[in-house]
């Protein structure tokens, strides 16, 4: 079985499109935005997001409780 989920959302920001755009590619951001929840502890991403990029990585809940292995790919930057 083969998902495929597509997220959009948008908020406005006080920096140039330019600057959230470049920011948006670090795989740093990924980590902070499921932090609250979830912990990416061995996730090897490049120092840029660019399509093509793909990588897996166990998830914990809370940092402690074992979750699934999660796949990321990224398809297109838009």
């Amino acid at each position: 079985m083969h998902c495929v989920s597509t997220v959009r959302i948008s908020t406005q920001l006080p920096i140039p499109a330019e600057t959230a755009f470049a920011l948006a590619q670090k795989p740093e951001l990924f980590k902070f935005v499921v932090a609250s929840i979830l912990r990416v502890p061995r996730l090897q991403m490049p120092d840029r997001l660019e399509p093509g990029a793909e990588r897996s990585a166990r998830l914990w809940w809370l940092g402690v409780v074992p979750a699934w292995t999660h796949r990321l790919r990224l398809v297109h930057l838009g």
